[in-house]
């Protein structure tokens, strides 16, 4: 090998801004739970950005309103919430639209990473890693700020739960959507942390307060091998 070795410190490069905000792009996710919202989802963490999962049910109003005050760069979306969105004048700073998770050569604006587009990025526990907006059910839905730390509380504390709540031989059905922030941490971040097997469900009607019909269960229990356990948000 030849030249001179890097300095003792170097690292990767920090997180990448997105334009002249100075902070890291925001990445909306308005997908139904589908392997597509995961790899956006983890992706977007991975690069150091940050990920804003939207309800895709939200009516044109509601879109444009969270797009705009998360400062949104990158959309990942059905059909559905692209036309409903399809006013860019309305978000100037919205430079992409994406059907699927797009590859390091999509040529939106934000910095590939990883495989092809040099180190991924560096960020630490207090660092943002997700923005995840409220119902609105008493005004407009506000965002609420997680860190990667938080994030990673959360499962460090059920942990101490005996015996342990998820392990890595259990397949957790994800019925909650993933935009909730119980379907989302509790849900898919549980089967994340624990290497666990995730069984997504796209549409699911929840019971609501009451308990999970018997034959329902027991047709769960039949197709996936495991016992179900019912949680409420």
């Amino acid at each position: 090998m030849t030249g001179e070795a890097p300095p003792a410190d170097a690292g990767p490069p920090p997180v990448p801004p997105a334009g002249d905000t100075g902070h890291p792009a925001r990445v909306a996710i308005a997908l139904p739970n589908t392997p597509d919202f995961v790899v956006s989802f983890l992706a977007a963490l991975r690069a150091g950005l940050v990920a804003v999962p939207v309800n895709h049910g939200f009516t044109g109003p509601e879109l444009r309103h969270v797009l705009a005050d998360s400062g949104t760069t990158v959309l990942i979306c059905t059909d559905r919430v692209r036309d409903l969105v399809a006013d860019a004048g309305e978000l100037p700073a919205l430079a992409a639209v994406h059907a699927a998770p797009p590859t390091a050569d999509a040529g939106d604006g934000v910095p590939a990473t990883g495989a092809g587009g040099g180190e991924f990025p560096r960020h630490g526990g207090d660092d943002l890693a997700t923005l995840l907006y409220t119902s609105g059910t008493e005004g407009r839905p506000k965002g609420a700020m997680l860190s990667h730390r938080a994030l990673a509380a959360n499962h460090a504390q059920v942990d101490r739960i005996s015996p342990p709540v998820v392990g890595p031989d259990d397949t957790v059905l994800l019925a909650l959507p993933l935009f909730h922030a119980y379907g989302l941490n509790s849900g898919l971040g549980a089967v994340v942390h624990h290497g666990a097997t995730g069984l997504l469900a796209e549409d699911v009607a929840s019971p609501g307060a009451a308990p999970l019909e018997p034959a329902v269960a027991a047709r769960f229990t039949e197709a996936t091998g495991r016992a179900v356990h019912v949680g409420y948000a």
